[in-house]
């Protein structure tokens, strides 16, 4: 399929190109390190619709997750990259909750039970409909990042989009159903902190993201976050696991919270939840590396 010039997002070769500027690298080099040959390289840069196994070696070269590509390319996403069940939104979110306020050496009891205790689910579930790639006949770069978000990052309800967007921002993205709207609509432009607030959530560079979708770079942007990017690797991770599972974590996880005392400061505590007139968290001074 060659793209059409009327097309909203440039075709994906221009991405590409954009992608390999900015980090001072070539065709020559992406060829080498993807295995892709330097002739199906040119026809994708000049408007070719990649394959799904070119996909798979620029994936691995760039760093960067195949179902994203997808995304960015127009590529229907292959169903070993679908996540198992798109109810477990709320889950993730309730998840990523809770281990924002464990101290690491908990977050890594929590880590080792996904990896290593719970079985992936099978990639045969039938309650997993294919993920939708951006339409950029119609779409916008803001549209393709929340369907990367929502879709690939298995939120899907956009109030879990929300609140891990201002949960793993600080605060700094803080949106409503209907700014998520305006962005997908591209009405809403990418600020550069919005790129910076997804780029955090996605795991992915900002410069990475700001490259790709044209836009400016944060003057001044969130800074390093171990825990942020520790919570979107998380996100990725749990995409294999199902409703069931993902909420055994969070008990797991829940269990590890203790009594905030009745006196103990704002400053000085991570609540988590409120029952029977109790805050149940963590010391915040334990949550930090």
């Amino acid at each position: 399929m060659i793209w059409d010039d009327y097309m909203a997002i440039p075709h994906f070769g221009v991405l590409l190109v954009r992608l390999l500027e900015s980090r001072g690298a070539d065709i020559g080099w992406l060829a080498s390190a993807s295995a892709v040959s330097e002739e199906e390289l040119y026809s994708v840069v000049g408007g070719l619709m990649p394959t799904p196994d070119q996909l798979h070696g620029l994936a691995r070269a760039l760093g960067l997750r195949v179902a994203d590509l997808c995304v960015m390319s127009g590529v229907p996403v292959l169903e070993r990259d679908v996540p198992r069940e798109t109810a477990a939104g709320s889950e993730l979110a309730r998840l990523i909750h809770i281990m924002v306020a464990l101290p690491p050496d908990q977050r890594d009891r929590i880590h080792d039970l996904i990896m290593r205790e719970l079985p992936q689910a099978s990639y045969a579930a039938d309650n997993s409909p294919p993920l939708r790639a951006c339409d950029q006949r119609v779409g916008s770069f803001g549209e393709m990042l929340i369907i990367m978000l929502r879709d690939n990052r298995n939120l899907y309800s956009l109030d879990s989009v929300l609140w891990v967007l201002g949960a793993l921002t600080h605060g700094t993205v803080a949106l409503s159903h209907s700014d998520l709207r305006s962005i997908a609509n591209g009405v809403m432009p990418l600020s550069p902190t919005l790129l910076t607030g997804f780029a955090t959530v996605l795991g992915i560079p900002v410069r990475d993201l700001a490259a790709v979708v044209g836009g400016d770079l944060p003057g001044t942007g969130l800074g390093s976050d171990p825990l942020a990017d520790e919570m979107a690797e998380l996100l990725w991770t749990c995409r294999g696991l199902t409703v069931g599972q993902i909420g055994a974590v969070c008990e797991t996880a829940e269990a590890m919270l203790v009594a905030v005392p009745a006196d103990g400061s704002v400053d000085g505590w991570n609540r988590v939840f409120h029952h029977h007139g109790t805050w149940w968290g963590t010391p915040k001074e334990s949550t930090s590396d």
